[in-house]
């Protein structure tokens, strides 16, 4: 008989074997972020790099709720938020500037991906000023 085959066949191997599968199991599960289990969370990502120094720290709102601050993910001036699936609404909050949130349907196990846009803007009496948006 192989080896292995002995390994798998003796009493007083086969549950430590079986613990380590069920662990395998349970590992990859978390890893791959509980995406294929009911109610799985999806990521709404916001690319801000065209004016990174002047956004970042500023509060995400979904849904109403603080989500966070923009901060960078190493070099990259992307940040990312954890959502249950299903349709969210997304406005950055400035002291500032007036934000105009965007909504978004997002599925378990994705991610959407928004980049923060500055929009020139007229208003109704002729002035000018600037309006932050998200593009998709």
């Amino acid at each position: 008989m192989p080896r292995l085959l002995s390994v798998v066949a003796n009493p007083a191997y086969t549950r430590p074997l079986l613990m380590a599968f069920l662990l395998g199991a349970c590992c990859f599960y978390f890893v791959a972020a509980g995406r294929y289990a009911p109610g799985a969370a999806g990521t709404i990502q916001i690319e801000y790099g065209m004016h990174a120094q002047e956004f970042e720290g500023l509060d995400v709102e979904i849904d109403g709720q603080v989500a966070g601050p923009l901060k960078p993910f190493a070099s990259s001036t992307r940040a990312g938020f954890a959502v249950k699936e299903g349709q969210h609404r997304v406005r950055l909050l400035t002291p500032n500037l007036p934000s105009r949130g965007e909504k978004v349907q997002v599925y378990a196990g994705s991610s959407v991906l928004l980049l923060l846009e500055v929009e020139d803007r007229v208003g109704e009496d002729g002035a000018r000023g600037v309006v932050l948006t998200f593009e998709r």
